[in-house]
C-alpha cells in the first residue's frame, strides 16, 4: 500500500496500486519490484539462477553490472553477514559476483563488493561485511561479464525470521506561502536531519533535493521525527508522524514544511585542519560556512587569523584583504541552507625548534549580528586578551567592549598548567578593562572569565598563552577554546615530528593523564584518514559506535575533506561515506592523500563524577579490512585544581586533578608509592575531619556532606616525609 501524508494532516490515501504480496520471495531487477525479505532458509534452499535478469542500476560497483538480482535480507544480531555463492552450469565459463548494500544500490555505495573473473565458474564467491542488527540490506548478485549460470547460496549473518516491510519517503520543504501546504512553490531544503524511531531506528540527512528515504522492517508502529536542529528562527509545521501500516508491504510518502519564525541571517562556520602540524610539511585548511538563518546573507565574508609562522602555498578562494595575521575572504551571497567550502594549503618553516610548540587558527563568518536580543542582557560584553612581555612577564587584559556597563561582579581565574593560581571577582563599566600580571616561568597559563548574565549565544571568555619565558608544551589544548558561538571556530594544534594519520581526536583534549572534563562539556570529534596504500582509493566508509554516554540526537555534522553523505544507525552507530572520493595514495600526493569528517555531540546530561567516556573509529578503504583508530577518551570531574599543590620535598611527588571541586578530586601519585598511605583531612583550624588509608598510587577524595570552603590535606606515607596541600570545595 502507498500512502501520502502531508504535515496539515495525518492521513492515508490510496495512490495507485498496492505492492503485491507473492506467496514467494522473488528477486528483483530494481529496487521499485522488490517485494519482500528474504529469510536464510530460502536463500539457502531455493536454486536461483540469473537467467531472464537484465540491466540493473547501481550507484557504484566492483566491476560492470549486466544481470543484477537483487535480494533484500535482515542483518542479524552477530554484526557480520557472509554470502558464499557456488555456481555451475555457467555458459560463458566466467561465474558471478556480489555485493552487498546499505540501501537501494541505484542510491547507494556497496559496503562490501566481491567481483567476478574471466573463467571463474569453478571457484565460489565469497561476501563478507560488518552490519548493523536490525538493518535491512540489499544482496546483488550479477553474472561476471554478462555470464547466465546456476548457483546456490549459503548465508551466515542473515535473520531467518520473514519479516515485511515498509518504504517512507519525503521532503523537507520551506512553506513560502506559509499555509502549510504542500505546493509548488515550496523550496527544497538540504542537510536537514531526519529521524527514524522504531525498534531499529536511524537518522539521515535530506540530500540536495530535500528528500529522505528509509526501509523499515514490520516490527510496529514508527515515528518519523524533523530533528530540533533548524533553529530557532524556524518552525514546523508538524514535526512528527505515526506510520503504523495494516499492509505490508507498504509504501508512505511524508512531507515536512519548515516556516521562517523571524527573518535574519545566521552564518555558522566549520574550521578544519589535520590533528597536528610538522615543521616543512604541507598542510591543509578547509572553512565550511552556511547560512541556517531564514533570509540571504549578502556580500558575506569570512576572516582567517593564520599566525605569521605559516607560508601560504595556494588557495582556492582569492585572498580579498589582509591585515596583519588577519586574512578576509569574500564568499558573496548565502541563501538559507546554503553552504560552502574553501581550502588553504600551508606550510611551517623547515625548523626542529618548533617541536612541542602549539599554534591556533580562528575562523569567523560575518554578518555575526544577534537576530534577537535577550531581555535581560545588560548590553556588556566580556573579553579577554593574553600576551609576553619581555619573556618575563604573562599580562591578562579584561575587557568590556559591550555597550553598558556590567550589571554585577564575575569571577575570573587564572591557571598555571593544570593547576588554578588565582583568583577573584571584577566589575567594568562600559569600555573599562582590568589588567593582571603574573611572572613568566616558561608555564602555560589561562584566564577564564564569567560572561554577563544574559549574554546572547554561549560565549565563555578564555585567553591562553605558552612559550613565555620557557616552553612546557601540550596545554593549550586540554581546555576548551571560546568558540561555542556558531560564528566563530578555533582549532589548536601542536607541532610533532610524525604521528599516525588514521586517529580519531576530541576537543577539548582534557586535562592530565585522565583526560578530565566538566560533566555536559561539549565535544567535538574528528575521524582523520589518510590512504597510505599502493593505489587510489574510491571509496571510505566510517563506522563510529558512539558510547552510551554521548547523545546521539545532539549530533551535529562539522566540515568535511570530500564531499560525503552520513547516517545514524540504530541508536549509537554513525556512518559515514565518501564516494567516490579518489583518494590518491601518499606516494603520489601526500597533501591529497589525507581526508577528514568532524563533528560535534553533546554529553547525556549530567553526567556523574568518574565517568569514562570512550569510543574509537573503523576506517574502511574500498573493500579492504577496516584500520581501527585509538580510543579518544575523557572521564567527568569538577575540572580546577589546588591553589597549592602537595609537597614536592615529599616523599613522591603527587598531582591533584579536580580542585576546586564540587563533589570529588583525585590525587595521583607521579612516582611508584611503596605500602599504604594515610589521607588526613582538616579544616582551617586545624581540627582533624577525616582520615582514610589507601594503597597504591592514587586517592579519590568524595566530598560527601562536607559543606563548602578551604580545607587541608596530609598524605602521610609509611615511610619518607608527608605530602600536604589545599582542596576548595564550593
Amino acid at each position: 500500500m502507498k500512502r501520502i501524508f502531508w504535515t496539515i494532516f495525518i492521513g492515508a490515501l490510496a495512490l495507485g496500486r498496492a505492492l503485491p504480496a507473492l506467496a514467494q520471495c522473488q528477486p528483483a531487477t530494481d529496487c521499485a519490484a522488490v517485494n519482500c525479505v528474504f529469510s536464510a532458509t530460502v536463500l539457502e534452499q531455493t536454486a536461483w539462477s540469473n537467467s531472464g535478469y537484465v540491466g540493473g542500476l547501481t550507484q557504484s560497483f566492483c566491476g560492470t553490472v549486466e544481470s543484477s538480482m537483487l535480494f533484500v535480507v535482515l542483518a542479524d544480531s552477530s554484526g557480520t553477514i557472509q554470502v558464499t555463492l557456488n555456481s555451475s552450469n555457467c555458459e560463458n565459463g566466467n561465474g558471478m559476483q556480489m555485493a552487498l548494500y546499505p540501501d537501494c544500490p541505484a542510491n547507494s555505495d556497496p559496503v562490501a563488493c566481491s567481483g567476478g573473473a574471466s573463467g571463474g565458474a569453478s571457484e565460489p564467491v565469497v561476501l563478507t561485511a560488518n552490519t548493523n542488527p536490525g538493518q535491512l540490506y540489499y544482496l546483488l548478485v550479477d553474472g561476471y561479464s554478462g555470464d547466465v549460470c546456476d548457483f546456490t547460496l549459503t548465508t551466515v549473518g542473515i535473520s531467518d525470521t520473514p519479516q515485511d516491510y515498509g518504504i517512507i519517503s519525503g521532503q523537507v520543504l520551506i512553506d513560502t506561502n506559509l499555509d502549510c501546504l504542500p505546493d509548488s512553490t515550496d523550496i527544497p531544503t538540504a542537510n536537514i536531519p531526519v529521524h527514524l524511531s522504531g525498534m531499529y531506528g536511524s537518522t539521515r540527512p535530506t540530500n540536495a533535493q530535500g528528500e529522505f528515504y528509509f526501509v523499515y522492517t514490520d516490527t510496529g508502529a514508527v515515528t518519523l521525527t524533523l530533528q530540533d536542529q533548524i533553529g530557532d528562527l524556524w518552525t514546523i509545521c508538524a514535526d512528527s508522524f505515526v506510520v503504523n501500516p495494516a499492509v505490508f508491504p507498504d509504501s508512505t510518502y511524508v512531507q515536512f514544511l519548515i516556516q521562517p519564525q523571524t527573518f535574519c541571517t545566521q552564518m555558522e562556520v566549520e574550521l578544519s585542519v589535520a590533528p597536528f602540524f610538522r615543521p616543512c610539511w604541507p598542510t591543509r585548511i578547509a572553512i565550511q560556512y552556511c547560512n541556517t538563518g531564514t533570509v540571504a546573507a549578502t556580500d558575506a565574508t569570512v576572516e582567517l587569523v593564520l599566525p605569521s609562522i605559516f607560508t601560504i602555498d595556494n588557495t582556492n578562494l582569492p585572498i580579498a584583504s589582509q591585515t596583519g595575521d588577519t586574512l578576509t575572504f569574500a564568499v558573496g551571497v548565502v541563501p538559507p541552507f546554503h553552504c560552502g567550502t574553501f581550502f588553504l594549503d600551508v606550510h611551517l618553516p623547515c625548523t626542529g625548534n618548533l617541536l612541542g610548540q602549539t599554534f591556533c587558527l580562528e575562523a569567523h563568518v560575518y554578518p555575526d549580528s544577534v537576530c534577537v536580543l535577550p531581555s535581560n542582557w545588560s548590553g556588556a560584553h566580556v573579553e579577554l586578551a593574553a600576551r609576553c612581555l619581555g619573556d618575563t612577564l604573562v599580562e591578562f587584559t579584561l575587557r568590556n567592549t559591550g555597550t553598558a556597563a556590567m550589571a554585577q561582579e564575575q569571577e575570573y581565574i587564572i591557571i598555571e598548567d593544570e593547576v588554578v593560581l588565582r583568583s577573584g571577582n571584577f566589575q567594568l563599566g562600559t569600555g573599562a578593562s582590568m589588567i593582571l600580571d603574573t611572572m613568566a616561568n616558561g608555564a602555560t597559563w589561562r584566564m577564564e572569565a564569567g560572561q554577563e548574565p544574559g549574554h546572547p549565544g554561549f560565549s565563555m571568555p578564555s585567553a591562553a598563552i605558552e612559550g613565555c619565558g620557557g616552553l612546557t608544551p601540550g596545554l593549550i589544548t586540554v581546555f576548551p577554546q571560546n568558540d561555542l558561538d556558531k560564528f566563530v571556530d578555533i582549532e589548536c594544534r601542536t607541532v610533532v615530528s610524525s604521528y599516525d594519520p588514521n586517529l580519531k581526536t576530541a576537543s577539548p583534549e582534557g586535562v592530565g593523564p585522565e583526560h578530565l572534563i566538566r560533566a555536559n562539556t561539549p565535544l567535538e570529534y574528528t575521524i582523520h584518514f589518510q590512504n597510505t596504500g599502493t593505489d587510489t582509493a574510491f571509496l571510505v566508509r566510517l563506522v563510529d559506535v558512539l558510547p552510551p554516554t554521548l547523545d546521539p540526537l545532539s549530533f551535529r555534522p562539522g566540515g568535511s575533506s570530500h564531499p560525503c553523505t552520513w547516517q545514524i544507525v540504530g541508536t549509537d552507530t554513525l556512518e559515514v561515506l565518501f564516494s567516490p572520493i579518489i583518494l590518491p595514495d601518499s606516494n603520489k600526493n601526500e597533501l591529497a592523500s589525507h581526508g577528514w569528517f568532524e563533528f560535534s555531540i553533546r554529553q547525556m546530561p549530567d553526567l556523574p563524577s568518574g565517568t569514562l567516556l570512550e569510543n574509537r573509529a573503523a576506517i574502511y578503504f574500498d573493500y579492504n579490512d577496516p584500520v581501527i583508530t585509538d580510543a579518544a577518551w575523557h572521564r567527568i570531574n569538577p575540572l580546577t585544581v589546588s591553589i597549592d599543590t602537595p609537597n614536592k620535598n615529599a616523599a613522591g611527588a603527587w598531582a591533584l586533578w579536580g580542585n576546586p571541586t564540587v563533589e570529588s578530586c583525585l590525587l595521583v601519585a607521579q612516582e611508584p608509592v611503596a605500602g599504604s598511605t594515610r589521607f588526613e583531612l582538616l579544616d582551617e583550624q586545624g581540627r582533624l575531619l577525616r582520615s582514610e588509608t589507601f594503597s597504591g598510587d592514587r586517592f579519590e577524595f568524595q566530598r560527601q556532606q562536607l559543606p563548602g570552603g578551604l580545607y587541608f590535606f596530609r598524605l602521610i606515607p609509611e615511610r619518607g616525609l608527608p605530602a600536604t596541600g589545599k582542596i576548595i570545595l564550593r
